[in-house]
């Protein structure tokens, strides 16, 4: 008989083996290394993050017939870029580009490789140095107003005319754009992102501010936000500010803005504010830069609003634990949850880490997004006695359950012709579906016990790319139906007594690529990133 393995590991979030998320960790690990160590070494880090992205950035030079200048665009297409892709990428705008544009692909690439962001488009747009006259374009584009001691200044509004009547239509015509824009500036470049949001609000959909200098002519841009922030269309639009802890917060009219956000922001727009502690403003930046991006697609990983497990058992007087492997819990409104299967809204309870049912209930988990639209997922949980154990059979010993796989025509229509060929075994800790099975309809059943070395809660994740089933001591625990419930994996807590389990699956497949998983959590539930779903160990399957 051929030899059937089973892969017990996953390729989705949050159901990952233990091997993939190794993998990822030590992925996601280098490249915050990469990103820390440029913290202490800036020109070696921005050297060798030009080297990386040089085969995907361009320096274009563009004429601005409203500036009547050259402006010099710093331009990184992200990896594997398509330009006939449908949905197109977002456009993130970068001021004082020459100064900070190269620190956006080394966090563009580590936000991407943990899901926080998709790929986008990065434009820094460079300041005009006169160096003969010894000045710049700086004060001249990025002040609202003329000021003493500041002869350039007060060319903001042509500044803004320049990016929505030209630079932007150039960039979409050029480049395969979403027309969703993001506008990034600090200190000055974000008291001018902040005046753009309350001068002509529609012309980015989400506005990253640094450090802004608010204390710019006796705080006029924070005034001017006074007089707007009741008269605007923000609805859908997004704002992240960061600032410094401290009496600078103050200084530089963050704390300020921040309240005026906090009395008047309109419902519809999503913002935050946060400080950094033990930073300059310089150093500020970088982590302004990784937290206003990580703000602005909040939203994005379609597995930030999971949770598991997403039903099961409650004993009665053991609350069980319910975790998610999001830890994006601080925003606002962020995730919220219910008990009893209506629609959370942003006042209801924040979901933590882990929160503690003790009571039937559907719960019903939201995330409100900031990029895309809110994603809810619910489950439900019903109180139940523990499964009591039963004996195991003589004729059984550990090392796996008996499998049963039927592949050919067989499989899909028993009725059909008789073209099939079947295998038989034991499918240990570890499987591989149809490894050695050649593709096409599959049909498979195993059969066995669980040995539950303590009493407590247990979590199975049951993953599919058609149809399977889980069931134990003959109670259906979870079925997957991809194509009618567009879901391909479950997880279900139950409540087990010390000793052994009657444990029978199945596995339906038609065509195409085969994916079949089996992991579980044992007690006891702990809400950490440590505790992650394995599979479940040969030597705790039984089988004849």
């Amino acid at each position: 008989m051929a030899a059937v393995r089973f892969a017990g590991g996953s390729r989705t979030h949050p159901q990952r083996s233990i091997r993939g998320r190794g993998a990822l960790f030590r992925r996601s690990f280098m490249a915050l290394f990469t990103a820390l160590l440029g913290l202490g070494t800036t020109l070696v880090f921005a050297q060798q993050s030009a080297a990386a992205d040089a085969a995907h950035s361009a320096t274009e030079t563009f004429h601005s017939e409203v500036l009547g200048e050259d402006r010099i665009l710093e331009i990184y297409l992200p990896d594997g870029y398509d330009a006939h892709k449908a949905s197109g990428y977002d456009v993130i705008y970068v001021l004082d580009g020459e100064m900070l544009v190269r620190f956006f692909p080394p966090v563009r690439a580590f936000a991407e490789e943990n899901e926080l962001m998709p790929p986008v488009i990065i434009v820094g747009i460079n300041n005009v140095y006169w160096y003969d006259r010894g000045q710049d374009s700086r004060e001249r584009d990025l002040l609202p107003a003329h000021v003493a001691g500041s002869p350039l200044s007060g060319g903001a509004d042509k500044f803004l005319s320049f990016l929505s009547s030209e630079l932007i239509p150039h960039i979409n015509a050029e480049y395969n754009g979403s027309g969703r824009n993001i506008l990034f500036g600090h200190s000055y470049a974000g008291m001018f992102a902040l005046y753009t949001l309350f001068k002509q609000p529609q012309l980015f959909d989400s506005y990253i501010v640094s450090d802004p200098a608010l204390w710019w002519n006796d705080g006029a841009v924070l005034a001017f936000a006074q007089r707007q922030i009741g008269n605007l269309p923000l609805s859908g639009k997004s704002l992240f500010i960061g600032g410094r802890s401290g009496q600078i917060n103050e200084a530089f009219g963050i704390k300020q803005m921040t309240a005026l956000l906090r009395a008047r922001a309109p419902a519809g727009l999503r913002w935050h504010s946060e400080t950094q502690q033990d930073e300059d403003h310089g150093s500020v930046r970088l982590k302004n830069i990784y937290d206003g991006l990580k703000f602005v697609y909040f939203g994005h990983s379609p597995s930030m609003a999971d949770f598991f497990p997403r039903n099961g058992i409650i004993a009665r007087g053991k609350p069980a634990t319910i975790m998610t492997y999001s830890s994006f819990l601080g925003h606002e409104p962020g995730i919220r949850f219910t008990l009893d299967g209506s629609d959370p809204k942003p006042d209801s309870p924040r979901f933590d880490y882990g929160i503690k049912i003790s009571r039937p209930a559907k719960l019903t988990v939201k995330q409100f997004s900031n990029w895309g639209p809110d994603k809810i997922r619910s489950g439900r949980f019903v109180m139940g006695q523990p499964f009591a154990s039963e004996p195991l059979p003589a004729s059984f010993s550990p090392g796996g359950l008996h499998y049963r796989c039927v592949a050919g025509s067989a499989a899909a229509d028993p009725a059909a012709s008789k073209q099939s060929h079947e295998t038989n075994g034991r499918a240990g800790g570890t499987f591989d579906v149809g490894s050695q099975i050649q593709p096409g309809p599959l049909s498979c059943e195993l059969d066995g016990h669980f040995k539950a070395v303590a009493a407590g809660y247990y979590v199975f994740f049951l993953e599919a790319d058609a149809q399977a089933s889980l069931s134990m001591d003959g109670r259906t625990l979870m079925a997957i139906n991809a194509a009618a419930d567009q879901q391909t994996e479950g997880s279900f807590l139950v409540p087990l007594m010390k000793g052994m389990h009657r444990i029978h699956i199945e596995y339906r497949h038609d065509r195409g690529d085969r994916h079949f998983a089996f992991n579980y959590l044992p007690p006891p539930l702990q809400p950490t990133l440590a505790h992650l779903p394995i599979p479940v160990p040969a030597d705790l399957l039984y089988g004849r």
